[in-house]
């Protein structure tokens, strides 16, 4: 290669030359002195009053810049090293140059990824919030017109029964949607002690709840909001599944570096065959598919998702013991109190 011969004899008659280390220096040595004496000059001129301390280091800096020879400061290695060496350590220097360009293009890509899922837990949290507001609206009307027609005597027993359903499943999706208009959202964090005494608050009523918060104040990396929604699906598929005499056990163990949430139902259970199914998008259960119990199939599918966004973890546990119901494991990293 013709330009490479020629690059590479450049090069050494480059590194074989004299190196002007002292002009260098000298030149170095006369920038840094005009540029603090043309400072002085430009303070004494515009009349700017500065401590004695500090006019003073500034006058003296070009008298002491003057009195150093400038290679053995600025060129100590350049100058004590032979063409041979200098040639020699030539490739080591492009080597290491070429180290950091690509440990800084790595530190780049990672940055840029993690200003991207930052940005894209925002755009979800704040999608959230706008579809929350979206359904209060037909959520109340709705309610409105049930409650009017509740008033009316001349509605057949049965049609009042599923009035009365449709009324109080309307009053519980109003409900949650006021619970998630006033949690907070601007952290990623929680205190699972305090959340956990509020959840009957807002938990359905005809579920019986048992429900056992930690000892202490624990900080978890996920917001109450994020939290609330998960538990929703728990809770209203341990309603849906167990019938009239629905209970659910709520219990925490701590680990070194998180948190796990049992959440246990006395329901029929879910079969080892669809363990890993249940969380698949519009995947529905025997029961559900045999026309027993209503549901599009993307509850548990999207608490997974609101969970892992957050590095957490859902999963159902597998029970020893038959008809033991569904026991869901929720586990999230821990953090310290601010």
């Amino acid at each position: 290669m013709y330009w490479q011969d020629t690059l590479a004899e450049r090069l050494r008659a480059g590194l074989n030359a004299p190196w002007p280390v002292d002009s260098l220096a000298r030149a170095l040595q006369d920038q840094v002195q005009s540029t603090f004496l043309a400072l002085q000059v430009q303070l004494d001129t515009a009349g700017t009053v500065l401590p004695v301390a500090t006019k003073g280091a500034i006058a003296l800096a070009p008298q002491k810049i003057g009195a150093f020879k400038g290679q053995q400061v600025f060129f100590p290695v350049v100058s004590g090293l032979s063409k041979a060496a200098t040639w020699q350590l030539l490739p080591s220097l492009l080597l290491s140059f070429l180290l950091l360009l690509a440990l800084g293009s790595v530190w780049a890509l990672w940055h840029s990824q993690e200003r991207k899922k930052q940005a894209w837990l925002q755009e979800r949290e704040t999608l959230l919030q706008q579809l929350a507001h979206t359904l209060m609206t037909p959520l109340s009307v709705a309610s409105l017109a049930l409650q009017r027609l509740q008033k009316k005597d001349f509605l057949p027993a049965t049609a009042q029964r599923y009035l009365d359903l449709a009324s109080e499943e309307l009053g519980r999706m109003q409900h949650l949607g006021e619970s998630l208009l006033l949690l907070e959202e601007q952290e990623e964090r929680m205190e699972l002690q305090s959340f956990l005494a509020q959840l009957p608050s807002w938990a359905p009523r005809d579920l019986l709840l048992q429900v056992q918060p930690p000892d202490v104040p624990t900080h978890l990396a996920i917001s109450a909001k994020r939290l609330t929604l998960v538990l929703y699906v728990l809770l209203d598929n341990a309603r849906k599944y167990a019938g009239e005499a629905a209970q659910l056990h709520i219990w925490v163990e701590t680990e070194p570096h998180g948190v796990c949430v049992h959440v246990q139902d006395n329901g029929p259970g879910i079969s080892d065959s669809e363990k890993e199914a249940i969380f698949t998008p519009y995947f529905r259960g025997v029961l559900a598919r045999e026309g027993q119990k209503a549901g599009f199939g993307l509850g548990l599918y999207q608490a997974r998702q609101l969970v892992t966004a957050v590095g957490g973890q859902l999963e159902l546990v597998a029970s020893r013991e038959r008809h033991t119901g569904a026991h869901f494991l929720l586990r999230v990293d821990r953090l310290q109190k601010k």
